[in-house]
């Protein structure tokens, strides 16, 4: 692909992002509709809001962003709790892991700390509440100045993405408003463009600009080129400023930093679908169902008052405690409150119905099954969950593979290029979680084979050899893993094979010597006197 000048990357990024932008347009009314049922403080898709502004104004339940929040918190506690090991990488399968594995518990134990004082705790909460409500979340990973690793947690209003053919997400646009103090920090007076600087010059040093920050496969990219600079990587990362259109940082990056995640994908979408999304309907009702019963119990008890035409010459004033005078001598007829005949327990039921509705939506269920502190073994805890985790099991492997994956692969590769870490180049090896969640996902496959065990065991009173149909090994070793018992623990397959290899070779010296003391007892019996220096001499003489 021919260069372009600086000035035409601008322009064709910039019309890029405007359609992309244009595109979702009906996505976003959606979006706000169920950021203002769930997660109100961030319904700001469609319009801004004023810091400090009332933001609760439509609700009148808050079931949704209960829920909501107790969906973040319990994949926060669950998932990746702060201040804990929530993953181990290990060596692939086709690496000799005796090698390589002390260093891939370094790594693990390196990566965790530097994860755990960074600012990463506090970002991915925010992400999953964005996951609960929007469905996409967006996380920025690059050098921290005062940390090692750095996060950012982008909302769905500021940016937009792009798809490759295998549809992975391989461009993001961003789009964040600098002050004219922060941009000369960030990228210098002299690289920026005069409007910028002409309100530097007048003092306008708060003055708000815009600017979009394009991270996108770098089509000229050449990875057999000699050059090494930050023009010939994989991915383009550029700095645009919109009112002067001008080109104020070119950089590249071997690996995207924007982690972009779905939690589930509708066919032909683009952006994700979400708990909150599939709960709007019972999120609406329960809402003006809240608002019927809270007027009905209104009139409940502060009933109005059916008053007889002439019975008073100015309206009465109703309080407690109060009298009320009025006119006898019109029969049986009084001042009375008016019975409306709303039925506030048939109102309340179908609160409570929908409102279970909606914790379901959220997975509510799981998280409070796992945060219970009943004397439950843990096996009768996963017992409890498995039904409902198979609900979760699908969405579960789109975020291991768009979130949690990408995480520790970029924030690994930022801290190999920082010199914090080092592994060998080309070194293959595999992530496995093993925080509470993950494992719960995982017990399945440690249930599958408890099941067969009880199936199997009375054939082998019969027949031993049915083991033979198993690997005892591969068994046994995924269970210590799906258990989440740390990889230095374990035995590597090397040591484990030479350990079995010096067993056989002592048990195979062991058995010839008992061999030679058995032949060697037999030949006192033989009346012919065995030659000097033979075998059967060396045998009695060992006798």
């Amino acid at each position: 692909m021919p260069v372009e000048n600086e000035q035409d990357l601008v322009e064709r990024h910039v019309k890029r992002y405007e359609r992309l932008k244009g595109d979702r347009g009906t996505q976003e009314s959606h979006w706000q509709d169920v950021c203002n049922y769930t997660l109100p403080i961030k319904a700001v898709i469609t319009g801004g809001k004023t810091p400090g502004q009332e933001v609760e104004n439509l609700l009148h339940d808050s079931t949704a962003v209960d829920s909501n929040e107790k969906f973040a918190t319990g994949l926060y506690n669950y998932m990746t709790p702060a201040g804990k090991r929530w993953f181990m990488m290990t060596t692939g399968d086709g690496e000799d892991d005796g090698q390589y594995k002390d260093m891939m518990s370094v790594a693990t134990e390196t990566l965790h700390e530097q994860i755990n004082i960074s600012n990463f705790p506090l970002e991915i909460f925010d992400d999953y509440l964005d996951l609960g409500t929007i469905g996409t979340g967006n996380i920025y990973i690059d050098a921290g100045d005062r940390t090692a690793l750095c996060y950012q947690t982008r909302h769905i209003s500021e940016y937009v993405i792009a798809e490759d053919a295998y549809g992975r997400v391989d461009t993001c646009y961003l789009k964040f408003p600098h002050t004219v103090r922060q941009a000369i920090q960030r990228f210098g007076k002299e690289n920026l463009g005069p409007k910028i600087t002409e309100a530097f010059d007048a003092g306008e040093l708060d003055k708000r600009f815009d600017f979009l920050h394009v991270q996108a496969p770098n089509e000229n990219y050449n990875e057999y080129s000699r050059v090494r600079d930050n023009w010939n990587m994989p991915y383009d990362s550029l700095w645009i400023s919109l009112i002067d259109k001008a080109l104020v940082r070119r950089s590249g990056v071997r690996m995207m930093r924007y982690i972009v995640h779905r939690f589930m994908k509708g066919t032909g979408e683009l952006y994700g679908r979400s708990p909150g999304m599939k709960r709007l309907p019972e999120g609406r009702t329960l809402n003006d169902i809240v608002k019927i019963t809270l007027a009905n119990a209104e009139m409940k008890i502060a009933p109005s008052i059916l008053v007889p035409s002439g019975m008073f010459d100015e309206p009465p004033v109703i309080q407690a405690n109060g009298i009320i005078q009025y006119t006898a001598g019109l029969g049986n007829q009084k001042p009375e409150p008016w019975n409306t005949g709303g039925d506030i327990k048939l109102g309340l039921d179908m609160e409570e119905q929908k409102r279970q509705s909606i914790m379901r939506g959220f997975y509510n269920d799981i998280f409070m099954i796992l945060s219970d502190d009943k004397d439950r073994t843990a096996t009768e805890v996963l017992e409890m969950m498995q039904e409902k985790m198979n609900l979760l099991s699908p969405n579960f492997g789109r975020l291991k593979s768009e979130l949690y994956d990408r995480i520790v692969e970029v924030s690994l590769h930022i801290l190999l290029e920082s010199g914090i870490l080092q592994i060998p180049v080309g070194l293959q090896y595999r992530i496995e979680y093993i925080s509470t969640l993950a494992l719960a996902l995982k017990f399945n496959e440690i249930r599958a084979w408890g099941n067969v065990w009880a199936s199997v065991s009375p054939l082998m009173e019969v027949d031993q050899s049915v083991l033979d149909n198993y690997s005892l090994d591969e068994i046994s070793r995924g269970i210590a893993e799906n258990e989440g018992l740390p990889s230095k623990w374990l035995r590597s397959i090397t040591e484990r094979d030479a350990i079995r290899a010096q067993r056989q070779k002592q048990q195979q010296a062991l058995a010839a010597l008992q061999i030679a003391q058995a032949a060697a007892k037999t030949y006192p019996s033989i009346t012919k006197k065995a030659e000097a220096g033979s075998p059967a001499a060396a045998l009695m003489g060992a006798a």
